[in-house]
């Protein structure tokens, strides 16, 4: 999938309901212009247009329009693009995704009775994932 899209001229996502799409993301990991409806969180991954050309849902003319704008527009394309892929690095990238999930563990950890070891309290996360082997039992 990652070749078809590299060889896309532009990323168009037509859709009538979503959440976050995976493709999306996709698309704009590879730097790809994006027209997209503006439906679920797609405005929010296209930064309310700035990394794509957001569009009303069930508007194939604006849809149309929107594609045509960008292939007549080769540097605007380009700008979206590496826009696009800028964000999704910064907001979706592992390092980000590795930090958020690591917070919603300490989160739930904190709100279990917390077990201690040696007077202290334990923290499975806070060696890393390698560090957090062995039984929890108190």
């Amino acid at each position: 999938m990652p070749a078809l899209i590299a060889a896309a001229d532009v990323f168009v996502l037509p859709s009538l309901s979503e959440g976050l799409p995976l493709a999306l993301l996709e698309a704009m990991f590879a730097g790809r212009p994006i027209v997209a409806s503006d439906v679920g969180d797609v405005g929010v991954a296209l930064m309310s247009g700035r990394a794509g050309v957001l569009v009303p849902p069930a508007n194939p003319l604006a849809l149309a329009d929107a594609v045509d704008g960008l292939l007549r527009d080769p540097d605007r394309a380009r700008a979206l693009g590496a826009q696009a892929a800028s964000h999704a690095a910064m907001e979706y990238g592992l390092p980000r995704m590795v930090s958020q999930y690591v917070d919603v563990y300490r989160e739930l950890l904190a709100t279990v009775h917390p077990r201690t070891l040696g007077g202290r309290r334990l923290d499975p996360l806070a060696a890393g994932v390698s560090g957090a082997s062995g039984s929890m039992r108190g």
